[in-house]
């Protein structure tokens, strides 16, 4: 709920609505993914995150791929997203606006999100931070309820329900969808990819809902 940093720069560009108390944000229980794998999840997490973090160096290592398997969860987060790829494998790590294309293979992404069963996930967002320093610069900003920061696959033949406060499914770099069958229920885009003019949503199957 901060507006402003001590020196005077502002914090970030969120609204009031945006905000959350520290208490609020200390009854959340992060589960922490520090190292590649496949990792089952099941069961009820009423106030918490799945924060994947492979380190630093895992945006150019192949080997440093979490697949991500949503088997009977129910998971909510009301100050972040619910599911969080913050360092994985970036397959398309040479990308650029000028070789930018249409087709994109994210086979060797290093997130993947694997739907078995019946899941529902409530998540939220991080609006904009600032850098505390002239100019602004962004420091962290995580637009939606599943957010991934590289390239990311969602693959299966399981349920999605996803609520999100802000945007639904998202990566910054490309998305691709599989299969699975999705619903989502968001305040503003339902699926976004971020990279304007380089990102690339890609549906081979499954079937997608969308209330945005």
């Amino acid at each position: 709920d901060r507006v402003s940093y001590e020196s005077g720069n502002p914090y970030g560009e969120g609204k009031a609505e945006d905000w959350h108390s520290a208490s609020e944000a200390a009854a959340h229980t992060v589960v922490n993914i520090t190292e590649p794998g496949t990792y089952v999840l099941s069961g009820k997490l009423s106030a918490g995150q799945i924060r994947v973090d492979l380190g630093e160096d895992a945006e150019d290592d192949p080997t440093a791929v979490v697949n991500l398997i949503l088997n009977g969860v129910d998971i909510t987060c009301t100050v972040a997203p619910a599911i969080l790829f913050l360092n994985v494998y970036e397959c398309d790590g040479d990308w650029s606006v000028d070789t930018a294309k249409a087709d994109v293979d994210t086979g060797e992404a290093g997130a993947n999100l694997i739907l078995q069963g019946e899941n529902t996930v409530s998540g939220s967002h991080v609006a904009k931070i600032f850098k505390d320093k002239e100019g602004e610069k962004k420091l962290w900003k995580q637009d939606g309820a599943i957010y991934s920061y590289m390239s990311m696959n969602v693959l299966g033949g399981g349920k999605l329900k996803l609520v999100a406060a802000n945007e639904g499914l998202d990566s910054e770099l490309h998305l691709t969808i599989n299969g699975g069958d999705i619903s989502i229920y968001a305040g503003n885009d339902g699926i976004n990819t971020n990279e304007d003019g380089v990102s690339v949503t890609t549906i081979n199957g499954g079937n997608i809902h969308i209330i945005a």
